[in-house]
Parts: structure tokens; C-alpha cells; sequence
């Protein structure tokens, strides 16, 4: 129940989707703890000065709160400015959150003795709990070990300790693991649902890919609409010739086999006589030339292509011993 687990690794979840899920979760917990430091150092320096006009403690001696907002200070600059120097990016994270939480214990202590409230742990442990959803139980056990240790501290500091506290204290604990389970299923929802939009996205790039030339595919995912007149463009329709006798002898998957490694060659003939393949349909290949690039004197370009067309497919048919051939058919125009 206190434990955020890693989902499985299923074909659905892969590996590699596990390890940037839990790196993505270090990686902005970290990111969200930098500027909460920021604020809170800008925040610490102003309530030091207040306090430092307030006790006049160079004069006369810190106070416990006002040493408290010393070691506070301290705190926010070595791991706002120097820690991550010494530390991994793991091991940064873990001890931002183990020393803050302690700092944050000890000012509950400090202002629940002078004036009975506990609202520096309430605060303390929320902000953790949003902001670092970590997988495993190192926020849920961070977050019972400093209630337990909160709690035997006012037993042992202060006489007669309010009922109240304790029961502040198991509010704040229970809504604190609460809140990191709910942030922690949050930030699982949203990276599994980008995944899966990008997966998505990378099937209709392949999808569009197959269906248009590259210049269209591309202005296409664009949202652009490449819609234009050509004045002079060729147009080639390959057919191959005995395809649906043959279709009757292989099983389907050498069939595809020997279709595809056909097309191969076909496109490989596409860029060296710089024509644009257009798509294959079942047995067929279609090709232009002129569009959507210009290119000069297209008929003759897509002539000597459907020649070389037809000598590669008799190559092909020779090699593989198959009863191939191919029909060819141009047609030129705007």
C-alpha cells in the first residue's frame, strides 16, 4: 500500500520505458527542489535580517529559533549551491530530502515549545510528498521515521505535551503518504500516456512515409497542406507479370519476402535516376518524376528508370529462379 512499484516490463511497458521513468522522476523532483530552494533562500535571508533586528543576537546571543534559520540558511546554500558538486544526482536527491526533513523537525520542535504549533512539519512534509514522487518506500519510510522521531522528541523536550500535536502529526504523515501516491500515479498516467502518443506519432510517420515522398510526408506533419501545380511531370505505373500465378505456389510469407527484396531494388534504381517513388499497391509500383521537386528533362529520366525497371526485375527473376516479369507504363503532362 506505501510502496510506489515500477510498472512491469510487458510489451506494453518496455524496458527501457521503466529506466526514463524512474530517471524522469530524479530528474524533476531535482528540478522542482532547485526552485523551491531558490525561494526559500531568498525567503530564509529576509526572515534572518527580521530576526537579526528583532534579537539583536550578535549582541546578545541566537535564540533557538534564530539559530534554527542559521542552520537553515546553511542548509539551502550547500545544497542549493555545492552538493550537487560532490554528489550523484541520486544521492543529492536522497539527502536534500533526509537533512531538509530533519531541519524541519527540529523548527517544529523549536516553534511548538514556544507557541504550541506544528505547521513547519505539515509544510515541510507536503512539499515533499508533491514534489518528489520517488518509486519504492524512501519517501513513505522518510515520512513515518520523522513522525516517530518528532513525536518521541516532544515526549523527551516538552512537559505535558499536547494530545493535539500527535494527532497533527498522524494527519500530516497519513496525508503525506497519501499525497505522494497520488502524485507518484500522476506522474506513471501522464509519462505512459506521452509514450504511447509517441508511438503513435511514429507509426503515422511511417505510415506517411510509405504513402508520400519525403517532401510531402514532412510538410504534412507540418499541417502544411503541399497542394501545387507542376507544368511538366511523368508518372510511372510498374506492374509485375505473373505475380497472381505465383501468389498460388509460395506461402504467403516467402511471397512477401520475394516482393519486398524486389521493391528494394526498385528503390534503389528510384534514387540513383533521382524519381520520386509514390507508393506500391499490391503488386504494382508507382513513381514520378518532376514532382514535387523539379527535375530536368523528366520523360526521358523516367524512360531510362522503367528500362532499368525491367532489366532488374528479369535479373531478380533469373537469381530466384521465379517466372517474373514486369509491364511498364509512363504518362507525362501537368
Amino acid at each position: 500500500m506505501l510502496t510506489n512499484p515500477l510498472p512491469q516490463v510487458s510489451p506494453h511497458f518496455p524496458s527501457d520505458w521503466v529506466t526514463g521513468f524512474r530517471d524522469e522522476l530524479q530528474q524533476s523532483a531535482l528540478e522542482r527542489i532547485r526552485v523551491v530552494l531558490t525561494v526559500l533562500l531568498a525567503l530564509e535571508v529576509a526572515l534572518l535580517l527580521q530576526d537579526t533586528y528583532r534579537t539583536r543576537w550578535f549582541e546578545q546571543g541566537l535564540d533557538e529559533l534564530s539559530g534554527w534559520r542559521l542552520l537553515t540558511l546553511s542548509y539551502l546554500l550547500v545544497f542549493r549551491f555545492l552538493a550537487q558538486r560532490w554528489l550523484s544526482p541520486s544521492a543529492h536527491l536522497r539527502a536534500v530530502l533526509i537533512v531538509g526533513l530533519l531541519i524541519g523537525v527540529y523548527g517544529a520542535v523549536i516553534v511548538a515549545g514556544q507557541v504550541g504549533d506544528l505547521s513547519i512539519f505539515t509544510i515541510v512534509v507536503l512539499g515533499m510528498a508533491a514534489a518528489s514522487p520517488l518509486p519504492g518506500l524512501f519517501i513513505a519510510n522518510l515520512f513515518i521515521a520523522a513522525a516517530l522521531f518528532l513525536s518521541a522528541w516532544l515526549i523527551w523536550q516538552v512537559q505535558a505535551p499536547s494530545q493535539v500535536w500527535f494527532v497533527n502529526i498522524l494527519a500530516t504523515t497519513l496525508l503525506g503518504l497519501a499525497l505522494q501516491k497520488l502524485s507518484y500515479g500522476r506522474a506513471l498516467q501522464e509519462f505512459t500516456q506521452r509514450k504511447l502518443l509517441q508511438v503513435q506519432q511514429h507509426k503515422r510517420d511511417q505510415l506517411l512515409s510509405q504513402v508520400f515522398p519525403d517532401t510531402v510526408a514532412q510538410a504534412l506533419k507540418q499541417d502544411e497542406r503541399p497542394v501545387a501545380m507542376h507544368g511538366e511531370v511523368t508518372i510511372l505505373f510498374a506492374d509485375v507479370v505473373g505475380f497472381t500465378q505465383l501468389s498460388k505456389q509460395l506461402l504467403p510469407s516467402h511471397l512477401l519476402a520475394v516482393l519486398e527484396s524486389l521493391f528494394q531494388r526498385f528503390d534503389d534504381l528510384a534514387r540513383e535516376h533521382g524519381v520520386e517513388k509514390i507508393k506500391t499497391i499490391g503488386d504494382a509500383y508507382m513513381a514520378v518524376a518532376g514532382a514535387p521537386d523539379v527535375v530536368d528533362a523528366p520523360v526521358h529520366r523516367m524512360a531510362r528508370f522503367g528500362v532499368d525497371l525491367i532489366r532488374a526485375c528479369q535479373a531478380f527473376a533469373r537469381d530466384a529462379e521465379i517466372p517474373l516479369d514486369l509491364r511498364v507504363g509512363i504518362h507525362c503532362g501537368p
